[in-house]
């Protein structure tokens, strides 16, 4: 069984903690980080099949970030995610090219849905 791998960039303990625990029994192997820059430093050493990404970090924008990888995401076929309670990141992310923008709060049974869409495990 080949897992899909899944970096999680959100600094609520709570929420990283909920989103973890459902993918990692959805059968997805999760890397988490809780700030831009343990998040851009994973990014830079390996390859994510998925990243979901909030915005508004202690260290700054994840709009910043994406702006700086995100020619790297897709060149590695990275499946960009972006979780946000503020929906003025909308527009900014879809210019940019992120195309699945999800508002918080985000239910679980929604974001195991886009998973499997975006391509899920494979046996």
């Amino acid at each position: 069984m080949t897992q899909t791998s899944v970096l999680i960039l959100e600094d609520d303990g709570d929420l990283l903690e909920l989103f973890s625990r459902a993918l990692i029994r959805g059968g997805y192997e999760v890397t988490t980080a809780k700030n831009l820059q343990t998040g851009r430093s994973i990014l830079q050493q390996r390859r994510f099949d998925v990243f979901l990404c909030d915005m508004r970090l202690p260290d700054g924008d994840g709009l910043d970030l994406l702006k700086e990888l995100f020619p790297h995401l897709k060149a590695q076929s990275t499946q960009i995610v972006v979780v946000s309670a503020e929906d003025r990141h909308r527009e900014p992310c879809l210019e940019l090219g992120v195309e699945f923008f999800l508002s918080k709060p985000v239910s679980i049974p929604m974001l195991m849905n886009l998973l499997e869409r975006l391509g899920g495990n494979t046996e």
